[in-house]
């Protein structure tokens, strides 16, 4: 068996691990904007919440209504704060799993330049071969005086 072919489950098991290492990078982005998405939400909820004191402030409000609001703000701001947190952790993560596929990648990689340059030498190999036998039977051939001596 030639050295290409002995390599093939190395081959493959490296391209499953690479397979492997760009599916979690995949999941782990949609974590991250999934993350993303919800710190938006938190940020429009809080807007709207504002926009809506403000204008129920304009109106008048209780001291009662003013605390529960106060509240009620430091509590969004906190799970903001919290979220920001979780996208930091999320992109420290992708970035660690970006590492290993780009790793996994790169020894796909390099196994195929090995495999690459093992089928062309065994190519090489065989047209050297193929030309000594062709130079084989044509020296046999003018020995025999120009003929092919199957008669």
């Amino acid at each position: 068996m030639n050295k290409s072919r002995r390599l093939k489950p190395v081959v493959d098991h490296a391209q499953r691990n690479e397979q492997e290492a760009a599916r979690r990078l995949g999941e782990g982005n949609r974590y991250l904007q999934q993350q993303i998405k919800r710190l938006g939400d938190l940020q429009h909820y809080r807007l709207e919440y504002y926009q809506g004191f403000q204008e129920r402030g304009r109106q008048g409000m209780s001291v009662t209504q003013m605390r529960e609001f106060q509240r009620f703000m430091a509590q969004l701001d906190t799970a903001i704060e919290k979220q920001n947190e979780v996208i930091a952790n999320a992109r420290q993560r992708v970035e660690a799993l970006r590492q290993v596929w780009f790793q996994k990648r790169n020894k796909k990689k390099m196994l195929d330049t090995v495999v690459d340059k093992y089928r062309l030498e065994e190519v090489r190999a065989d047209e050297r071969l193929e030309q000594r036998q062709n130079d084989e039977v044509a020296q046999r051939y003018h020995r025999n005086g120009g003929q092919d001596g199957k008669s």
